[in-house]
C-alpha cells in the first residue's frame, strides 16, 4: 500500500495540471487582487503558456459551467470570472 502523503501529493499535482483549474484560478486571482478583472484570450495564452486549442476548449467548458463569462469587443473577446 502506498504512503497516504504520496497519494495525496500525486492527486494535488494532477489537479494543478488541469487547464480548467489553471485558467479559472488565474481569472479569479486577477479579480480578487484588484487587477484588471477582464482578460483577453491572448493574455491568457501568454500568462498560462498553454496551447491555443487547450485554452479555447477550457474557456468553452468554463463558460458552459457558468464559471466564466465573456464580453465581445471590436477586435478582441474578454473573459472574466463570474
Amino acid at each position: 500500500m502506498a504512503d497516504p502523503e504520496l497519494v495525496f501529493l500525486k492527486r494535488i499535482s494532477k489537479a494543478t495540471e488541469d487547464p480548467r483549474i489553471i485558467i479559472y484560478y488565474f481569472l479569479v486571482e486577477r479579480r480578487r487582487d484588484g487587477g484588471t478583472p477582464v482578460l483577453s484570450r491572448k493574455t491568457l495564452l501568454q500568462a498560462t503558456r498553454l496551447a491555443e486549442r487547450t485554452v479555447d476548449r477550457t474557456l468553452r467548458w468554463l463558460i458552459e459551467k457558468n464559471l466564466v463569462d465573456k464580453i465581445r469587443g471590436r477586435s478582441e473577446t474578454y473573459y472574466f470570472a463570474t
